[in-house]
């Protein structure tokens, strides 16, 4: 594999950074159908890696109507159908390589992310308990709603947190 000359790389990086989120998904989105090595290696880079895997992420999640745009109103359905795999499939690829890149990096700064795991955690409780003593029936059912209910408290607060920030930033820019 060729490496890119770094001063183009960062011109690269610095064009997509530049660009919109709608435009940025697009340019991976081609990037990914038809690879270019510089695009390539910008994607991944440490500056848009993380803006890269949201793109991903968001053209998984709305390849249907993607590939509608990209087809135009003419195409057959069974030729749509199968670009809408191909797409889906090269892409699902990309996303994955890129959120072990993004994993990657976390880890070399020392961040360790781990998902929400209630049934570990009610486990957890559960053989604590158990080496405490006696443990009545249904407590491992009970222990798992617990903990998937501060599952469910936690994105909640995260939700209303997230839209209090959105809320004070307009208050703040309207008031300009």
């Amino acid at each position: 594999m060729n490496r890119v000359d770094p001063e183009v790389l960062q011109r690269t990086i610095q064009m997509l950074a530049a660009e919109s989120d709608d435009r940025f998904s697009e340019a991976l989105a081609d990037c990914i159908m038809d690879p270019v090595q510089e695009e390539v290696e910008a994607f991944r880079s440490p500056e848009l890696i993380v803006r890269s895997v949201a793109a991903a992420r968001y053209l998984i999640d709305h390849v249907n109507t993607i590939m509608r745009t990209r087809s135009g109103p003419d195409a057959s359905s069974k030729d749509l159908r199968r670009r809408t795999e191909a797409f889906r499939n090269k892409v699902g690829r990309e996303r994955r390589l890129l959120e072990e890149i993004q994993r990657s990096l976390e880890l070399q700064r020392g961040i360790i992310r781990n998902a929400p795991n209630p049934r570990a955690r009610a486990m957890k409780r559960l053989w604590q308990l158990n080496l405490a003593g006696d443990v009545p029936m249904g407590t491992a059912a009970r222990l798992l709603e617990e903990e998937q209910e501060k599952v469910v408290i936690a994105k909640r607060e995260a939700r209303r947190a997230a839209k209090e920030a959105a809320r004070a930033a307009r208050q703040d820019v309207s008031h300009l």
